[in-house]
């Protein structure tokens, strides 16, 4: 979502330049380009605030996940 508000950002910059796209698309565009850069940047600073616990002591013999990889609730993943 993101990369396609900064596609729709980027060309409508092109055409305000040629004088084909109105200031307001222009505005419209970089206001949903910002709300989402504001939203994903929420949604990071959620993500550093997780952490992964065990339910009690063990040794770790199989790791089924990768750091940065999305789990889903319940997923095994050691």
């Amino acid at each position: 979502r993101q990369a396609l508000a900064q596609e729709e950002l980027r060309r409508l910059t092109v055409l305000a330049e040629r004088r084909a796209a109105s200031q307001q698309a222009l505005d419209r565009a970089q206001s949903e380009l910002g709300q989402i850069e504001a939203l994903v940047a929420g949604q990071k600073a959620r993500l550093d605030s997780y952490v992964l616990r065990a339910p009690s002591a063990g040794v770790v013999l199989r790791q089924d996940g990768e750091v940065g990889e999305v789990a889903e609730l319940g997923t095994v993943l050691f």
